[in-house]
């Protein structure tokens, strides 16, 4: 079977730092860990929860202009990850500068496939607490 978005989403995004899930009736964020030990992280990441109910916590794209902080990144200070991304782009020795992108799109947990709207994932914002912020 093929893989949904979401399970897409999680699995590329639990790789690159502590995903954050939630399940519909629970308070409870639950957080899926990066692991060094499988390749194919669908493998190893997906059967562990009932990923069709859970739903992960992501940044809104529209974030990707604003200040933000995000756990472990930049010493833990305040960036604007628009300017970060758009640096990566103007480094002429950036030898592949779509994958970096992608990747810090990833650690920063940001929406790039629009689960938020489509109502298969929360917006960190939302929440009382931004799990990812500092």
């Amino acid at each position: 079977m093929k893989p949904t978005e979401k399970q897409k989403t999680i699995a590329e995004q639990a790789v690159y730092g502590d995903l954050k899930i939630k399940y519909p009736d629970e308070d409870t964020l639950w957080t899926i860990k990066p692991t060094a030990l499988e390749t194919d992280c669908t493998k190893l990441i997906l059967p562990m929860f009932h990923q069709e109910e859970s739903l992960p916590i992501l940044r809104s794209m529209y974030d990707l202009n604003k200040t933000i902080t995000h756990k472990g990144y930049n010493d833990n200070k305040p960036f604007t990850p628009l300017m970060v991304l758009f640096a990566i782009k103007l480094n002429p020795r950036a030898a592949l500068t779509t994958t970096a992108t992608n990747d810090l799109l990833y650690y920063w947990h940001f929406d790039t496939r629009g689960l938020i709207e489509a109502g298969e994932a929360i917006d960190a914002n939302t929440l009382e607490v931004n799990p990812y912020e500092v």
